[in-house]
C-alpha cells in the first residue's frame, strides 16, 4: 500500500511539500521554506526508507527552501533530484518583481548542479508509486514567470494526486488543451498556487476536484490578514466558493497537518 504525507507548515509562511511512500520506496516533492526542513526530516524519519527522488515543480523558496537549508547543511544525503526549472536568464529578463526570484534560482543551482531535467510525458516508477509528469517549463508562458513554469505532476497507485504547483491561469489552459478531461481527473488535487490566483474557474471546472489540497496556512485559507475573515487581499474564499459550486467533497489544509493520506 502507498500513502502520503501533505506537509504542514512550520511558520506562518505559506509552503508546499508532499511524501509519498510505500513499502520500499518514498519520493519527495518540493518540501517547503527552509523553515520547514526539520519537520521534512522528521516525517522523512517515520517513513525509514532510502529516498529514490525529490521532484521540484519550479524555483520559489516556499517550494525549494528546504531542499536548500538541507543540501547546504547537509542535513542528509541527496537523492537523485528530477526537475526542469526556466534558466536564470530567463527569469531576469521575463520576472515582472524584483530580482529576489533570480537570485533564488542562482543560489539553488549552486547548491544543486547535477539533476535530471524532466519532460512532458516521463513516467517514473518506485515500487507501487508511478509519477507522470505532465508538463513543465513553457518558454512561451511569459506572464506570472516563475508560477507559469511550474511542472504538473500525476501521481498514482491504487488513487491519483494531481500536483499542480503554483500553476498559473496561462499554463493551466496548456495544460487543458493538451489532456482530456478524464485524463485530468484524480481522486486528489492540489489546488493552485495555494488556492489563490493560479488557474481559474474554467480550469476546475475542467477537471472537477473532488478531494481538496490547499497548501495554504489558516490566514490564507480564510483571507484573514489581521481583520477578520475574507478582508484582505487574496481570492482563497473565492476559490472555496468555486470548489462549493463544484461539488467537491473533502478539504485538507497545510495548517491542520500534517496529513497522512491512502494513495
Amino acid at each position: 500500500m502507498s500513502y502520503f504525507y501533505f506537509m504542514n507548515n512550520s511558520s506562518s509562511t505559506q509552503m508546499m511539500g508532499f511524501i509519498i511512500t510505500d513499502e520500499t520506496h518514498t519520493i519527495i516533492i518540493d518540501g517547503g521554506t527552509g523553515s520547514d526542513a526539520e519537520n521534512l526530516l522528521n516525517i522523512l524519519s517515520l517513513c525509514g526508507k532510502k529516498i529514490d527522488g525529490w521532484f521540484f515543480t519550479h524555483p520559489h523558496i516556499d517550494h525549494i527552501g528546504a531542499f536548500m537549508k538541507i543540501a547546504k547543511e547537509k542535513l542528509m544525503p541527496l537523492p537523485e533530484i528530477f526537475l526542469n526549472f526556466p534558466p536564470p536568464e530567463f527569469v531576469k529578463n521575463h520576472t515582472s518583481r524584483n530580482q529576489n526570484e533570480y537570485k533564488t534560482l542562482v543560489a539553488f543551482n549552486e547548491l544543486c548542479p547535477s539533476f535530471t531535467k524532466i519532460k512532458k510525458g516521463d513516467v517514473f516508477n518506485f515500487g507501487n508509486i508511478t509519477l507522470e509528469v505532465l508538463r513543465t517549463f513553457n518558454p512561451e508562458i511569459t506572464s506570472d514567470t516563475v508560477n507559469s513554469s511550474s511542472a504538473v505532476f500525476k501521481v498514482s497507485d491504487k488513487k491519483s494526486l494531481l500536483i499542480l504547483g503554483d500553476l498559473s491561469k496561462a499554463s493551466g489552459y496548456e495544460l487543458m488543451n493538451m489532456f482530456s478531461q478524464n485524463q485530468l481527473k484524480c481522486d486528489y488535487t492540489q489546488l493552485s498556487h495555494h488556492g489563490q490566483n493560479g488557474v481559474d474557474f474554467k480550469f476546475y471546472e475542467y477537471i472537477l476536484p473532488e478531494i481538496c489540497l490547499w497548501a495554504s496556512p489558516k490566514w490564507l485559507y480564510n483571507n484573514d490578514t489581521g481583520e477578520g475573515f475574507d478582508t484582505g487581499i487574496f481570492n482563497t474564499v473565492r476559490t472555496r466558493e468555486w470548489m462549493d459550486t463544484l461539488g467537491a467533497k473533502k478539504h485538507y489544509v497545510e495548517f491542520e497537518g500534517p496529513h497522512k493520506l491512502e494513495l
